[in-house]
């Protein structure tokens, strides 16, 4: 892997790491290394590819383009168990509203 040139030092992040008061949760699946980013204070979830929206419903990453099937499935469940209103993915529109418990719908929950 090629270093990476940055004016200051960089580091990762874990699952469960704060940056300012939003929480990293790994979500692994779509990318080995892909996270999403919680904020608990406004109860908004940004999951990137994560998860998308399609014609109006919730799915998976597009499993055309999702590196761990298996992975992808236990993010779904991970996200299932959180609590937030609304949720921004990566593809598709914002849910608005009672997104967590869409997500735990998903999730076969």
């Amino acid at each position: 892997m090629a270093e990476v040139q940055a004016p200051r030092p960089l580091s990762g992040l874990n699952d469960g790491d704060r940056v300012f008061d939003l929480r990293v949760i790994a979500t692994p699946g779509h990318t080995r290394g892909h996270i999403s980013v919680l904020d608990e204070t406004a109860g908004v979830l940004v999951v990137g590819d994560a998860l998308r929206t399609d014609g109006g419903l919730l799915a998976g990453s597009n499993p055309q383009f999702t590196e761990d099937g298996a992975a992808a499935a236990a993010t779904v469940a991970k996200l299932g168990a959180l609590t937030f209103e609304t949720l921004l993915p990566g593809h598709g529109e914002p849910i608005l509203s009672a997104a967590s418990a869409a997500v735990r719908t998903l999730a076969g929950g």
